[in-house]
């Protein structure tokens, strides 16, 4: 969580205006991709941080690591959730890869999981616009977000990433409290 950007740029202004030296995305960025590696070590089938690693490698620019790490995840059977958070970070580095048709690919796959959410449509038009498409980037949009329609504040997927983890702890709790009796 610490090391999203808009955590990072939160705390890297209040540090600056402290008189920090540094910028601190990169070492919680660097942090954070030691934590996961570290957790896939210990239980490679930790798909979750698989696919959180996946989002804190495109993030210190290495996409293509980002896209295996995402591909890897999705070849397995995930709860929703994760599948349209594994597809948007795939979209999300296949597009700064550049390669858009593989982008469109992985945010059409996260739009249908995910009806409501704005992020995917979002990564849509951004995959027309870079395809020299500006109108259907537009139409992507406004059919999404156009007059009459409204999105629930509550409904992007995107958002809950910081709260969702996999499994669920009260799952397993109750799982483990149901074997003890």
């Amino acid at each position: 969580m610490y090391a999203n950007g808009r955590v990072q740029q939160f705390l890297d202004r209040a540090y600056r205006s402290a008189g920090a030296p540094q910028e601190l995305a990169p070492v919680e960025l660097a942090r954070a991709e030691a934590d996961l590696r570290h957790a896939l070590e210990l239980d490679p089938a930790l798909v979750e941080a698989r696919i959180r690693l996946a989002h804190v490698v495109g993030d210190l620019g290495r996409p293509d690591d980002a896209v295996a790490l995402a591909t890897e995840a999705l070849r397995g059977k995930l709860p929703p959730f994760f599948e349209s958070y594994a597809s948007l970070i795939l979209g999300r580095n296949q597009f700064r890869a550049g390669r858009l048709d593989e982008a469109r690919i992985a945010f059409d796959r996260a739009a249908a999981l995910a009806p409501t959410a704005q992020a995917p449509r979002i990564g849509l038009s951004q995959v027309a616009l870079a395809s020299g498409r500006p109108t259907e980037a537009l139409a992507v949009l406004t059919d999404f977000l156009g007059p009459g329609r409204s999105v629930e504040a509550d409904a992007e997927v995107w958002e809950r990433y910081y709260r969702v983890h996999d499994p669920v702890a009260e799952e397993q709790l109750a799982a483990l409290r149901a074997a003890v009796r």
